[in-house]
């Protein structure tokens, strides 16, 4: 019976991880989409600064990027956020139009 159980636990571990494989390439492609991180590679800015220069609903903005902030692409230093190193050297459109 462990055995079975350890089948299921396995499987719903690999649902829940494709599910979050899947969150985390949609936020990536919705901050490439609207420019975030071109719009962060020269200064650090507010939510409602970045959700002005990209054309979207403030309080979307700021979920996106405090979602981008917990998958390590942004930091968040005092309400102002700004390119992580690995987002500032490969999610710039300088770079990105060669990967995506």
């Amino acid at each position: 019976m462990a055995m079975r159980e350890d089948i299921v636990s396995e499987e719903r571990h690999q649902l829940l991880e494709l599910a979050r494989s899947y969150r985390r390439s949609q936020i990536l492609l919705t901050c490439v989409e609207l420019e975030i991180f071109d719009i962060l590679s020269h200064n650090p800015s507010n939510a409602s600064n970045v959700a002005s220069l990209c054309g979207a609903d403030s309080r979307g903005v700021e979920l996106l990027l405090n979602a981008a902030t917990a998958l390590g692409w942004l930091q968040k230093r005092e309400g102002l956020f700004s390119n992580s190193p690995i987002a500032q050297r490969h999610l710039t459109s300088a770079w990105i139009g060669r990967f995506l």
